[in-house]
């Protein structure tokens, strides 16, 4: 008997086993296909980059130790634009040339977000404006869109203020029972989380979540066990941004506790309908409030708008669980970041105080908040240097060319003007060093300097969709809530540091970040207890 003969008479006496073997035989190959050989494939083969670090890990090893660091150190080594190794040998393509980002970020139905990143965000919002893609996102946006014009939001100032008094009075009487009357340290992630949180609830809802007095709330208490943004990034949440398929193999008590969020956040959307309805003949007809969720009902019932461009009810649930996400702990580790900044800077501080103590009124307009030139500097420099958010990717959906502004070269020698992209290449956005580039904002570009808006400079090419930064992104997708995070951040500066100076406390406590989706403080040597800013406040 042959054995070839042998061989087929083996199969057929036990095929499960051989179907095993074929299997696994099958599996190991293609691991070392793509560990191996994938990348000679690649779209970015010929782009510059750091080497591969590990067989499994490439370079998301480097980027757990710190987000930040590899891209200052990646960004500043290799260029513009330069490839990285992801998870298996693939590759993927980094980005900050201004005509490249244009580019992808004006075709969304080309260049979406990658899968793992959505699923982990849908998780907590559903199918909400920052998950959703192509016609849906689109019919969101036109629904959403009036609800966050300069208009309604210069509408919503003197709210603002009054929970920034309201803060500010919590934080005095802190100091009151401090063992040196009047001077503290204070632990400020809490108290800005807990400020903004009650605005966006009063400016998304016109509901009060009682962060600040610390009286119940079903929506709050539902909403901070969802919370997916206060986590950090490890190996695992790595492998599931990678490999969305590993989800399915570990546990996952995330919707049970959103089923609870979404439960609460129907029961609001219920109760506003009446309401609205019980003022005028019909929901069309009502005269809505000023929050964005009255807004949105309002628009989605608005006569010119097509019965299949409506939101459905499932989505205007939705839109709580993202307006809550998009304008709590976005604008809250802004305003940490910028009071840290100005603790590490208290020339600038004491500057801006008094500018701010020019204002012969406690509770100003929004026309005299911005109006205030250096106030204006201050947020706008905090914003470039500590974006919230540090990074962005999308992935194409077929193939592609991506024009460079700044041509590259590659790894052969030769010139590379355009990125040819093929289905599933991914593009990351290093949003944190565009903001950091010295071509672009020159030799003091990772200092805090406000003055530096009084320059005429190259930041005037930065696609951003505000402030020539690329914090609140660019194109269809950028951040509705940019214009709300702003007047925020004035307002809560103008209360604050016309009560308080704030400084860094005795021991300098070095301060590092974490993240996952945006980029918060940690004391090193203290990670395990978490995001912490602690500084000293002192009243004056």
């Amino acid at each position: 008997m042959s054995q070839a003969q042998q061989l087929v008479d083996a199969v057929l006496e036990s095929p499960t086993k051989w179907l095993a073997v074929a299997g696994a035989v099958s599996l190991v190959t293609y691991t070392l296909y793509l560990v191996f050989l994938s990348q000679y494939f690649s779209s970015f083969y010929n782009l510059p980059g750091p080497p591969s670090a590990h067989w499994f890990w490439g370079n998301k090893g480097d980027v757990l130790k710190g987000m930040m660091r590899s891209q200052m150190l990646w960004g500043d080594t290799f260029g513009r634009t330069y490839r990285t190794h992801s998870l298996l040998g693939n590759l993927e393509a980094t980005t900050s040339d201004f005509k490249a980002i244009t580019y992808v970020l004006g075709h969304p139905d080309l260049f979406i977000k990658p899968k793992g990143p959505n699923l982990l965000l849908s998780d907590v919002l559903g199918k909400g404006l920052v998950t959703v893609e192509g016609h849906t996102h689109r019919r969101q946006r036109r629904v959403l869109n009036p609800a966050f014009g300069w208009i309604q939001v210069q509408g919503m100032a003197p709210m603002i203020l009054d929970k920034a008094h309201m803060l500010r009075r919590r934080m005095q009487r802190l100091l009151d029972d401090a063992p040196e009357p009047g001077v503290r340290q204070m632990e400020m992630i809490q108290q800005l989380s807990d400020v903004s949180l009650d605005i966006i609830g009063a400016a998304g809802f016109d509901i009060d979540l009682h962060a600040l007095d610390d009286k119940p709330s079903v929506l709050r208490e539902a909403y901070t066990k969802t919370q997916v943004i206060g986590g950090k990034m490890s190996p695992l949440v790595m492998l599931h941004l990678q490999m969305p398929a590993t989800r399915m193999v570990t546990p996952n008590n995330r919707k049970r506790i959103v089923k609870a969020s979404r439960a609460a956040a129907s029961v609001i959307v219920a109760d506003r309908k009446r309401q609205l309805a019980a003022e005028g003949t019909s929901l069309e007809k009502a005269t809505p409030g000023k929050d964005v969720l009255s807004l949105l009902l309002k628009a989605n019932m608005a006569s010119d708008l097509r019965q299949d461009q409506r939101l459905t009810d499932e989505e205007v649930v939705d839109q709580i669980a993202t307006v809550l996400f998009a304008g709590h702990e976005t604008t809250a580790t802004a305003m940490t970041w910028c009071l840290y900044l100005l603790s590490l800077n208290p020339d600038v501080q004491d500057r801006l105080r008094e500018e701010l103590q020019g204002v012969y009124e406690d509770d100003p307009d929004y026309e005299t908040l911005h109006g205030l030139p250096y106030l204006d500097k201050v947020v706008h420099e905090s914003l470039r240097l500590e974006a919230p958010v540090p990074f962005s990717s999308r992935v194409a959906t077929s193939s592609a060319v991506v024009p460079l502004d700044t041509p590259v070269r590659g790894r052969n020698g030769k010139l590379i003007t355009e990125l040819q992209l093929s289905k599933g290449d991914l593009i990351a956005i290093p949003i944190a060093y565009i903001n950091r580039m010295t071509e672009t904002w020159g030799p003091d570009a990772r200092e805090f300097n406000p003055d530096r808006f009084d320059r005429t400079d190259k930041r005037a090419n930065v696609p951003g969709v505000w402030g020539n930064i690329m914090t609140f992104l660019a194109g269809p997708h950028n951040c509705i809530g940019h214009r709300l995070t702003i007047i925020e951040m004035k307002a809560m500066l103008f209360v604050f540091l016309r009560a308080f100076a704030f400084e860094i406390p005795p021991n300098k406590p070095e301060i590092g970040r974490t993240w996952l989706v945006i980029q918060r403080t940690i004391v090193v040597g203290e990670e395990a207890k978490g995001p912490q800013m602690p500084l000293v406040v002192r009243a004056l």
